[in-house]
């Protein structure tokens, strides 16, 4: 028995070592690291590193300060993730891991940094199908994310910030996407008519607006009248006229006669000008325009429903067109919009 088990252990030291041996010959090792003087100077630059002949990691010296400070990560041989200590704004390594990108189907999806090296991400970018797609910031490095950046092409095309530090944003900017059109008169018989652009109350008919290029939905809503909805399509710097003609509602229409509709002139600041200008329908107000500068131009207009205000649009450049709009609900002003380019896009809003 004790020679039998001694040459069991024997057959086991055998057994090892040739597994050993055979592991360790060049050439024959599961994992192999390679080292590179990539610019000749006697210091090592580059190493790589394989695992049955695939490529798992690089490491690169890019400053060549004697430490590596790129990472490179393979799995069956697709590049996973990238991660630097290289200092963005800086031609020198951090020393410290500080960006990571990551990538699925050899795509990015994901980048990530701390800006400031606190060990805290601040900084991320989203991609979609490999496309940049959004970013988010912690501007303030407390935390918590108070920039959101939407990219189409590389672009900005909206901007959300968080002024209180509720982690929500408090104004929104919708940046240059399509080149605006040249004016646009909306126009209807009978006038007065509410018109609502793409779900949004823009003003009455008649008026005169700009829109971005492209597709939109126009309804027209009217007391005692069928709402009329319209999808137009326009190209950049092209002037359009549309005139449309409502049809009366018979299970909506109350009984008025022309005259009960109303306009009462007045002067405000009694200079013989009339500069404030009221409509009413059966006695009710439905609008009021005013040359609020007093310069013989209107440049504020204001609706009301039931009684109530529900939009202001000013136009603050006198072109005649509308360039501020604020919204209100319950007598309460809920919202703004403003194109402060003046170029008939929406560039800040602000709930």
């Amino acid at each position: 028995m004790l020679k039998l088990s001694f040459l069991n252990i024997i057959r086991e030291f055998f057994l090892i070592g040739i597994f050993l041996l055979f592991f360790s010959c060049p050439g024959l090792t599961n994992e192999e690291q390679i080292s590179y003087d990539t610019d000749a100077d006697g210091f090592t630059d580059l190493h790589e590193f394989y695992e049955n002949g695939h490529l798992i990691k690089l490491e690169i010296d890019l400053d060549k300060d004697g430490i590596m400070d790129i990472f490179q990560y393979y799995r069956n041989d697709h590049l996973m993730r990238v991660e630097s200590c290289y200092q963005l704004d800086s031609s020198k390594g951090s020393g410290t891991i500080n960006w990571w990108k990551y990538f699925e189907n050899d795509l990015p999806v994901l980048e990530k940094r701390d800006q400031n090296d606190d060990g805290k991400v601040d900084w991320l970018l989203h991609y979609k199908n490999g496309k940049k797609f959004k970013i988010e910031a912690d501007t303030n490095f407390d935390g918590k994310m108070d920039r959101w950046e939407y990219l189409r092409d590389d672009a900005v095309i909206r901007l959300e910030l968080d002024e209180d530090g509720d982690g929500k944003p408090e104004i929104i900017k919708k940046l240059k996407s399509n080149l605006p059109t040249g004016p646009i008169l909306l126009k209807t018989d009978p006038s007065g008519a509410f018109i609502w652009i793409n779900n949004k109350l823009t003003g009455q008919t008649p008026m005169v607006i700009k829109l971005p290029s492209g597709s939109h939905t126009i309804n027209f809503r009217m007391e005692g009248y069928k709402e009329m909805a319209y999808v137009i399509k326009l190209q950049e710097n092209q002037s359009y006229t549309f005139d449309y003609k409502l049809r009366a509602d018979s299970k909506k229409m109350k009984s008025q006669k022309p005259d009960d509709d109303e306009q009462t002139g007045i002067d405000t600041n009694a200079d013989g000008m009339e500069d404030v200008f009221e409509y009413r329908v059966n006695g009710i107000l439905t609008g009021v325009e005013k040359d609020a500068d007093f310069n013989k131009k209107i440049d504020r207009w204001e609706y009301f429903f039931d009684n109530k205000l529900i939009g202001v649009v000013i136009d603050n450049n006198f072109d005649g067109i509308g360039d501020e709009w604020w919204f209100f609900k319950n007598d309460q002003k809920v919202r703004v919009e403003k194109d402060e380019n003046f170029d008939g896009i929406i560039e800040t809003i602000i709930d």
